[in-house]
């Protein structure tokens, strides 16, 4: 498993001198050791494991351990820890594992459950398109990089309305020959014949969804090759959407849950997306734009990733704060209406 290496070294924040305050004024062995181990298994796993994946361990870890009977001081101790683990993770490049990338903004579907339904950005008659040099420039910055993680071309289009996705495709492979390339797609516009260009271009991962009341004529068709000619190193799924988030309300949702999504699954830490016009997007949902960062068309991915105020944002998730507006109104359920 590639590692990516970054000379990135990040200072002692506020939580990490409380945990060293915590440190010097409770004396007892024990927690001094349980300190120590944890900064040796984070160092022993990274030699081993990506830094997403050290994250996630870690974390697991904890968990169980404020689920044992444990005194209350170790108790508080974890908690700072796993606070402190937050955000140390939040500002380390290295966790960022997924990309989406929006080379079309356009969709063939008008599903009630997708902002598209109600905004006419996704109309196929104002299609944008993101410039061919600007997605070679992303690419390149990535390799530049050392970045080997999950390229998605897609975002609430439909990337098989892109004429030119093959060679979006073959042009990423070929920087990034580690690259895992997910297509996520309705599959409505999928045949053999393009599943094996797909492949042959560079795709080893297909997420396909279906939207409409009957599967498609051409995903069926694709199963059925896949059956009789073997699926090889190619991942292939496809499944109905049962949970979903309400687009940062958006969409409406059933039995929609109280917490803030990102209150688990911390998206920001690992996944960045790039719209069509190369404004960074904090957050998948984040349908309209509204939380601005920066834009790749004018500075590198490496330097927005690192400034102030995405820095900030990171940094609020961490310790649980949830100032912005899309995040206040983010929350997951089931589907309240389908097609």
């Amino acid at each position: 498993m590639k590692i990516v290496k970054y000379s990135h070294q990040l200072g002692m924040g506020g939580t990490e001198k409380c945990l060293q305050y915590f440190l010097e004024y409770h004396h007892n062995a024990g927690y001094k050791c349980m300190y120590l181990c944890r900064n040796s298994a984070l160092n022993i796993f990274s030699k081993y494991m990506s830094i997403s994946r050290v994250y996630f361990v870690a974390e697991w870890l904890m968990e169980i351990m404020k689920r044992l009977p444990m005194p209350p001081n170790i108790r508080l101790f974890l908690s700072i820890a796993k606070c402190w683990l937050y955000l140390k993770l939040s500002l380390d490049w290295r966790l960022v594992d997924k990309i989406f990338v929006e080379t079309i903004t356009a969709c063939n579907l008008r599903c009630p459950y997708c902002p598209n339904s109600l905004y006419d950005r996704g109309l196929i008659k104002n299609t944008q398109k993101m410039r061919q040099e600007l997605f070679r420039k992303i690419i390149d910055e990535l390799a530049e990089l050392g970045w080997c993680g999950e390229l998605m071309p897609h975002s609430y289009g439909e990337p098989l309305l892109d004429d030119r996705l093959i060679e979006f495709v073959r042009y990423a492979r070929s920087k990034i020959s580690g690259l895992i390339i997910n297509l996520h797609t309705n599959g409505e516009l999928l045949n053999v014949a393009l599943y094996k260009e797909l492949i042959d271009a560079g795709v080893n991962k297909f997420t396909v969804t279906q939207h409409l009341p009957e599967p498609s004529e051409g995903v069926m068709k694709v199963l059925e090759y896949r059956e009789k000619y073997g699926a090889g190193n190619i991942t292939f799924s496809y499944d109905r959407l049962h949970v979903i988030t309400n687009r940062v309300g958006l969409v409406p949702v059933k039995n929609a849950s109280r917490e803030v999504v990102c209150s688990r699954t911390r998206w920001p830490f690992y996944m960045i997306g790039i719209d069509y016009a190369g404004n960074v997007l904090i957050c998948c949902h984040d349908y309209l734009h509204e939380v601005d960062v920066g834009n790749v068309s004018e500075s590198k991915l490496i330097d927005i990733w690192n400034s102030p105020g995405y820095r900030k944002i990171r940094r609020d998730i961490a310790i649980g704060k949830f100032s912005l507006s899309i995040c206040k109104r983010c929350k997951s359920g089931e589907i309240a209406s389908s097609i």
